[in-house]
Parts: structure tokens; sequence; C-alpha cells
């Protein structure tokens, strides 16, 4: 954990390491003092490691970060979008973790299941928004985090999609 307030002159203020770890962040995102890690690997064969998967920091006090939940997902997560106590997961193998932040931990609640590698996640509006590259993109309403509905499937379109850009 940096303080940036001179960026001309970052300091460290601490530090967090899941130790035992091989793996890489491939994905993060911050919410309500919680920093939620995506990790996996790099390496498109390998799914065995320990500790892939998603953590959960509280980075609340900067000096001293504490991991508070832990889920095994082993292999290549990629990224990772937070809305309040929801997390989403994106794997590289087509599909979409969901799961819910308790106080005990994380809890997966559903799958959102693709036949096309996923490359960018964006949630906004109660609707998780999904690129799919060279294959178009996919649009689900989950408010109900337990039975995501698909609402828009626009695959085979033409083109690339490695982002997704989603405004308000």
């Amino acid at each position: 954990i940096a303080d940036i307030s001179d960026p001309y002159e970052p300091r460290r203020v601490s530090r967090w390491f899941q130790d035992g770890s091989q793996s890489t962040i491939l994905g993060q995102d911050f919410h309500d003092g919680i920093l939620y890690i995506a990790f996996g690997n790099s390496a498109e064969f390998v799914y065995t490691y320990p500790n892939s998967g998603v953590f959960a920091v509280d980075v609340s006090d900067t000096t001293n970060p504490t991991r508070v939940g832990f889920f095994d997902s082993r292999g290549r997560n990629k990224e990772i979008v937070t809305n309040g106590n929801q997390v989403f997961v994106m794997k590289e193998k087509p599909s979409v973790r969901a799961f819910e932040w308790i106080v005990s931990g994380l809890v997966p609640m559903s799958t959102i299941e693709g036949t096309f590698i996923i490359d960018d996640l964006k949630y906004n509006n109660g609707k998780l928004f999904i690129a799919h590259f060279f294959s178009g993109i996919t649009i689900y309403d989950v408010s109900n985090i337990e039975t995501p509905q698909l609402i828009i499937d626009q695959l085979g379109l033409t083109g690339l999609y490695p982002t997704i850009s989603v405004d308000d």
C-alpha cells in the first residue's frame, strides 16, 4: 500500500503478501475498505497452484492490511468487479463466478457459463456487461445474484471487443 499524497514521491505504507502463493494478481477492485484480489495463473495450462482464487483484504487500516476472506477458484482468474457486497470474477475459461460478501467470507452464488473467451467485465446499475473480444458482447441482469438473466446476446458480431466502457 502506497501513500501517493505527493505523486512525485510515493511512499510505501505497508505490504500484504499471501504466503505460498505462486499465482499472479490478474484483477482487483476496491469497495468499502475491502480490496478484492483475483489471483490466478498466467499460464493457460496450469490450474493446480495453491492460493489461486479470490481474496478479500481489509485495508481500512492501511498500516495493517488483513485477509478477511478467501474462495478457492483455482485456475486463471482474470478480472474482478464489485458492487456493494456482490463480487463478480471473470475466468479465462468462459465463465463468470458471482459471490456475495458475507461477514464470514465469500459465498459462491452463481456461475454464468459462456461459449467464448471473456476479455472484459463491467458492472453498472444491476447489469453485468461482458466483452468477448472477437465474438461480441452479452449483458446480464444480476439484480438477483442467484439467478442472473441474459438480457442482450450480441455474440457473432464482427469486430474487436477487448474492453467495455459503461456510463451511468
